[in-house]
């Protein structure tokens, strides 16, 4: 008609051009009045598979893509389509089944390209959650070795420590801390009803460590650091199964030793046989008095002696005990908790404040000595001066 024009576009190069109409010998031109546009075309989407809950961040590549431009999976439109460039579409895929699915890259005005089976759904992942990281400091040198327990772990899945949200604030390094090991646990197995008296033998143990057992970790009691490569403690109550042991230095320094310690049930537990050799006393030990105290001395054994307990009797009463160290282990003394720790294994003596009630009364001082599971006995009797 007079007013309108129809026609086809030659092939052109990408850019903005004028159109020129010409009628009748007259001419008139439109500009800026046609844009030519690159083809749209996509070679390719990564990642290729992702859960079919949906949730899977993708990048496509190809030519052609403008501002505007939409996506589909599997006919489904994704979300948070952003056109980067005109070579990179980023989005996130929507829900949906397993299997192969298209994808679908479509312009507003150039039409659309497809990748056909470029996406792979596969069964819904669930996601692991981190609820305890155990022991939850180490040395910024590594070697911490961890327990992490939460839900949704996987064979194949990854840990990082400081580069993830993952594990966020769970963890923290310490400067110059040397965590301690862990090489033994003795017994290895006690009551869920807790209460087994146990004995940590590693490296690099101090003096406050923390102790903590079980396959959800509890707390011991009575915790000794005996040395630097021995820890005695209880046992707290537990669930039946295996579970880790771990350390806790004061500087947050920490070991830990998977698998270290069962939890029976009660009917389950053989009491620990201890079999303890002999260790020969040669000499008495010797009582002196003096107007205000009595005190007892180390006689010789036929070993030197570890440790050594010092129980004064008056009478039939034992008075008191004093230990010369706290190495000498509980199993071996019943009444251990109601002693007092007489100082360091260089003590060959101990001494106590004589009573008014006591003279005239026979006085026995029993020594039992103690060394390499090796145990001995003596004691000797005098007669409180009146």
């Amino acid at each position: 008609s007079d007013t309108s024009i129809t026609c086809t576009t030659p092939v052109g190069i990408s850019g903005i051009y004028s159109v020129l109409a010409v009628a009748g010998g007259l001419s008139a031109t439109k500009s800026p009045g046609f844009a030519y546009i690159a083809p749209i075309s996509a070679s390719g989407v990564a990642p290729t598979s992702g859960s079919s809950a949906g949730g899977t961040n993708l990048t496509i590549t190809g030519t052609g893509f403008v501002t505007g431009a939409t996506v589909s999976v599997g006919g489904a439109a994704c979300t948070g389509v952003t056109v980067v460039s005109a070579t990179s579409i980023t989005c996130t895929t929507p829900a949906g089944t397993v299997g192969a699915r298209d994808v679908v890259i479509t312009n507003a005005d150039t039409g659309a390209a497809t990748l056909t089976g470029a996406f792979t759904y596969s069964a819904a992942i669930s996601t692991p959650t981190v609820t305890t990281v155990a022991p939850t400091s180490g040395s910024t040198a590594g070697g911490t070795a961890l327990t992490i327990t939460g839900t949704g772990f996987v064979a194949g899945a990854t840990v990082s420590i400081g580069g993830a949200d993952l594990l966020a604030g769970a963890f923290t390094y310490s400067a110059g801390v040397v965590a301690p090991t862990i090489t033994s646990v003795t017994p290895t197995s006690g009551s869920t009803a807790g209460g087994t008296a146990i004995t940590i033998t590693g490296t690099g143990f101090v003096t406050g460590a923390g102790v903590q057992v079980g396959a959800t970790l509890r707390a011991c009691t009575s915790v000794t650091v005996v040395s630097a490569t021995s820890i005695t403690c209880i046992t707290p109550s537990g669930t039946a199964g295996v579970g880790d042991l771990t350390v806790t230095n004061t500087d947050m320094g920490a070991g830990l030793l998977a698998g270290a310690f069962t939890y029976t049930t009660s009917a389950d537990v053989a009491p620990v046989v201890v079999a303890v050799a002999p260790m020969t006393p040669e000499v008495a030990p010797v009582i002196k008095f003096t107007s205000a105290q009595v005190t007892c001395s180390l006689g010789k054994y036929s070993q030197t002696p570890a440790s050594v307990v010092y129980t004064l009797v008056v009478g039939e009463d034992a008075v008191s005990t004093h230990f010369s160290n706290t190495m000498i282990p509980t199993w071996l003394v019943p009444w251990a908790g109601k002693t007092i720790d007489f100082g360091n294994a260089t003590s060959v003596s101990a001494t106590w404040d004589l009573q008014s009630a006591w003279k005239g009364k026979t006085v026995s001082c029993l020594t039992l000595a103690y060394a390499n599971y090796a145990t001995g006995s003596i004691s000797s009797s005098a007669v409180v001066p009146s």
